[in-house]
């Protein structure tokens, strides 16, 4: 302020007259503590001393000697940034040029700053808040530094993060507000990974995805509010709206699709692909569902697995049930099934091979009924009804689709279910083709074999026998035949003497 008043005092225009009192400042000099202004008229001095701070070494720009409680009142600049009268440029280029670096935005304790030209043709704007520079500005580069090699970018981003070597990255409103010492996290989006305190290397992508994270870690979430609600799942990876969006505590997880594994909360090792594949699991674990709303219904059950779209389970707590196709449907534990109520073919280049080691069988025995078995099975033909069998299934109506319903018109052969079991059951026997595990009844064709081979050695065994008796028959007879021969010689001889 005191250089400003001197040299607005002091300047006049040259009015190119013979005086020497009113002509153009020629020389502006410092001196130690003393600025020297010379011209035609002499040299004036003015006293700078007050402006130091005890060292003798205080360069000042042209905003701190305006922030030094010393106001200019009506002789202040116009138009700081670029002053329009002789005088303000010159004193604010001579103040700018000794300053020891370009102009600085500076508070009120002298601990945050916007600086500009650090060193000379530094070409940066630099950033310091709280006494610590945090910002860089290079060019098209914006250099974050001083943050524990974390990055936040929004209004609440890493709010609470210690800035240790965390290096976090935390983009878009309170992204990673709450997160403390958590390392080696990603979330961008609005609150993403917003309550996330230790959790470390996990990946938030999407509104709210990872919000309610708190310890979990190794978890992957992309999508508006996937794993919304997990604590301290680990090592999850959900890919889509909403997948896997009630997780909390359950480990190992892969959802892919909009709503994928939509309620899971403590199942774990589940593998679900396609829009509300296994929306409703909630506890089971160790299941596969591939595609749309595959496995949809299962909750508690484990070890299912389901490929196909609405391939799935009838009941939510199954185990070890597959379901191949589209809307195959299994309704038992332990149980296989393949294709959907219209497939009218189901093949391969051989025959279906059943375990049959000698070594994992006990409680061996030879008590196969044959013909009597046999004799009461009745064979017949017919045609299907898929929607009955649907409806029986539970499957209620299904979607048209072309040839859905080509089966009804083919002709098969074989037995009734209801009357093999019965024939069975006249005999007691407990025969192993009868399948009644499910909601329908079906006959395992392939096991009719030993009876039917129990029946044929037995027929054997008859015939063997009536073979021996007519053998020996013909023995008799040709004995008798002989002896009739025998007597008609004799009865000849006798008739003759």
């Amino acid at each position: 302020a005191a250089t400003k008043n001197y040299v607005d005092a002091n300047d006049d225009v040259d009015d190119a007259d013979a005086s020497t009192t009113n002509e153009l400042n020629t020389t502006l000099i410092l001196n130690t503590t003393s600025l020297e202004l010379t011209d035609a008229g002499g040299t004036l001095t003015a006293d700078l001393s007050s402006l130091q701070d005890g060292t003798g070494t205080d360069d000042q720009n042209l905003s701190e000697v305006l922030t030094e409680s010393n106001d200019a009142g009506a002789m202040q600049i116009v138009n700081l940034a670029d002053p329009t009268l002789d005088q303000d440029a010159a004193t604010k280029k001579y103040v700018d040029d000794n300053s020891g670096g370009g102009i600085e935005i500076v508070d009120t304790d002298n601990d945050t700053r916007v600086r500009v030209e650090e060193t000379a043709d530094d070409d940066k704007i630099r950033f310091d808040i709280g006494g610590i520079e945090y910002f860089i500005m290079d060019t098209a580069r914006i250099s974050i530094i001083n943050t524990g090699e974390s990055v936040f970018l929004g209004d609440g981003a890493g709010l609470n993060d210690d800035l240790s070597s965390n290096s976090n990255t935390f983009m878009g409103f309170e992204s990673g507000k709450a997160n403390v010492s958590g390392t080696q996290n990603v979330a961008v989006g609005h609150q993403s990974l917003l309550a996330n305190t230790t959790g470390i290397s996990n990946v938030a992508l999407g509104k709210s995805a990872l919000v309610a994270n708190t310890t979990g870690g190794s978890n992957v979430a992309v999508g508006s509010l996937s794993m919304a609600f997990n604590s301290t799942g680990t090592q999850n990876t959900a890919l889509g709206h909403e997948s896997m969006r009630y997780m909390d505590t359950g480990t190992q997880n892969v959802a892919i699709g909009y709503q994928s594994m939509h309620d899971n909360e403590t199942g774990n090792y589940n593998i679900s692909i396609g829009p509300l594949a296994m929306f409703d699991n909630f506890e089971g674990s160790s299941n596969i569902a591939i595609g749309r709303y595959a496995l949809e219904t299962n909750y508690d059950g484990s070890f299912n697995t389901a490929l196909g779209e609405s391939a799935d389970v009838d009941s939510e707590c199954l185990t070890n049930a597959t379901a191949l196709g589209y809307s195959a449907l299994v309704d038992s534990d332990n149980m296989v099934r393949i294709g959907n109520s219209s497939v009218t073919s189901n093949g391969g280049q051989v025959a279906w091979t059943a375990f049959s080691d000698e070594r994992i069988k006990n409680n061996i025995q030879e008590n196969i009924p044959g013909i009597e078995f046999i004799k009461l099975l009745r064979p017949v033909s017919y045609n299907l009804d898929v929607d009955l069998q649907n409806s029986l299934l539970g499957l209620g109506e299904t979607p048209d689709f072309a040839n859905k319903y080509a089966i009804e018109e083919i002709q098969f052969t074989g037995f009734l279910a209801q009357e093999v079991e019965a024939a069975a059951q006249q005999i007691s026997y407990d025969f192993s083709g009868i399948d009644n595990s499910g909601k329908v009844m079906g006959l395992r064709y392939a096991e009719f074999v030993v009876p039917l081979v129990k029946a044929v050695q037995e027929q054997q065994e008859i015939i063997d026998q009536q073979d021996t008796r007519i053998t020996e028959q013909d023995q008799t007879i040709e004995e008798l035949r002989t002896m009739v021969l025998e007597l008609a010689e004799e009865v000849q001889l006798l008739k003759e003497k």
